[in-house]
């Protein structure tokens, strides 16, 4: 191989993973999108949740911060992270574009929120922690339906 079909061969995009390499890593074949980051903020959620019980959580909630969807992979111990990488960077960037949009609105609304809590009189924070949670849902529950495929409500 010539040093010019070496260097166009580094600066080409990764592959796409394929199909089977996708199911096998629990990537939406046909979005290329993997349902394992909304982990991130289900954890939010459930802290969240149980700040309303547990108000000596605060610290987690505030404490929490957006990761990116590449480094939510790179941290995981999952076997199919680095096709959920792989996945997402060679996705059509209109399903990409809906799902970073949808991931960005989740982040800004969280930050908003603990904005609000840390703010908040500390008796206040056990009844304002789960509206929290529940406003978080819709946002979540759209960044589900971009994975999926659902471009209706990006």
């Amino acid at each position: 191989m010539s040093a010019v079909a070496s260097e166009i061969e580094t600066l080409a995009p990764p592959a796409a993973p394929s199909r089977e390499e996708m199911i096998q890593a629990n990537v939406d074949p046909d979005t290329g999108l993997a349902t394992d980051y909304l982990n991130h903020f289900n954890e939010m959620i459930m802290l969240l949740e149980l700040l309303g019980d547990m108000p000596e959580l605060v610290d987690d909630v505030l404490d929490w911060a957006p990761l990116s969807y590449r480094a939510h992979f790179e941290r995981s111990a999952l076997s199919g992270r680095h096709v959920a990488i792989a996945a997402y960077e060679a996705a059509d960037p209109r399903i990409r574009a809906a799902f970073d949009a949808a991931i960005a609105d989740l982040n800004g609304w969280l930050s908003a929120a603990q904005g609000r809590l840390r703010d908040a009189p500390a008796d206040a924070v056990p009844r304002l922690a789960p509206g929290f949670a529940a406003e978080t849902r819709p946002l979540l529950a759209r960044a589900d339906a971009v994975i999926h495929g659902d471009l209706s409500r990006a």
